[in-house]
């Protein structure tokens, strides 16, 4: 596996452009859940799709048109509630989604050559707008990049806030599906209302939530982990396991006690423990780790709900 990669410049040979739904759609301001507005979701995600065939730009164009009058909250922007300055609510207007054309002089196979970190330049594909800002901007900016070898790239930046990891794929889905098929609709239309998961009047807090209890700060930084994580230079990288690597892992934790672990909990205790040795933390220290789950089959969730439907759930230990 190689090291990341330069990528060569990329040029944009026309401005962006705005792309509207091409019907008339609602009108009106989306409640947002506490799940979708949390605050360490308010950020772009950023996707980036290579083909080795590419698809007429006209095509994207007029099918992200038509997706988008069944995905409208997606062409609305972002305001700050009028019954809550620390919620925000979606603007269903219509103003529409950011769309970039460009070239670049490298080819499919040569992006994807694997490698252990993110190309350095990857921000070159990204489309010129603002993703930096929450309010009255673009929920969706899109890039297509045309390659050398007559492939393309497909750099999508999506507000977090609207769609989780599912609904960004049932949405991408939903557009390659009318981006085939010019003359057909969806057949199965998103569900955009959240107020199912609107909080309880007055809340009702039935157990504990560790994960939101504030601990007491200390001045000594090794012991504030949240102050010396911040201050240490994190680098992303990927580790890969594979069956062999899960299995050894698996052996070194399965006992009379646990003799079925899933390959999940294999991983997630062996990182937890193995972060926790790196930091040279207290044995007594209590330690937090949070993973994603999934609540899709724990709530009767319509099966096109598009609001956030995973939730960050904490485990604890010493």
């Amino acid at each position: 596996m190689s090291k990341s990669i330069d990528l060569p410049d990329c040029y944009n040979y026309k401005p962006p452009i705005t792309i509207t739904p091409c019907a008339p759609t609602p009108n009106h301001s989306l409640y947002l859940s506490n799940l979708d507005d949390l605050m360490y979701i308010r950020f772009y995600m950023h996707y980036v799709y290579i083909f080795k065939k590419s698809v007429e730009v006209d095509t994207l164009k007029s099918s992200l048109s038509r997706v988008l009058v069944d995905y409208y909250p997606l062409a609305g922007r972002l305001r700050t509630s009028s019954e809550d300055e620390n919620k925000l609510v979606v603007d269903c207007n219509g103003e529409g989604v950011l769309f970039a054309e460009a070239s670049m002089d490298i080819t499919a196979e040569e992006l994807l050559i694997p490698c252990m970190t993110q190309h350095k330049s990857l921000k070159k594909l990204k489309c010129k707008g603002n993703t930096k800002k929450m309010l009255d901007n673009p929920l969706l900016l899109i890039q297509v990049t045309n390659l050398r070898c007559g492939g393309m790239i497909l750099f999508i930046s999506l507000n977090h806030v609207l769609l989780d990891g599912t609904g960004i794929s049932q949405f991408l889905n939903d557009w390659a599906h009318l981006t085939k098929n010019s003359n057909s609709n969806l057949t199965i239309k998103p569900y955009h209302n959240r107020e199912m998961l609107k909080i309880r009047e007055p809340p009702q807090i039935k157990f504990p939530h560790p994960v939101y209890i504030k601990e007491p700060e200390h001045t000594n930084l090794e012991r504030n982990f949240l102050m010396w994580l911040l201050a240490q230079n994190v680098v992303n990288t990927s580790i890969i396991f594979g069956a062999n690597e899960v299995l050894r892992l698996r052996k070194q934790c399965t006992t009379s006690s646990f003799k079925y672990i899933t390959d999940f909990e294999v991983i997630i205790a062996h990182t937890w423990r193995s972060v926790t040795k790196a930091l040279n933390l207290s044995p007594a220290r209590v330690v937090n780790i949070c993973f994603t789950a999934n609540i899709r089959k724990k709530l009767k969730f319509q099966k096109d709900f598009t609001g956030m439907r995973l939730f960050s759930f904490p485990l604890r230990a010493q």
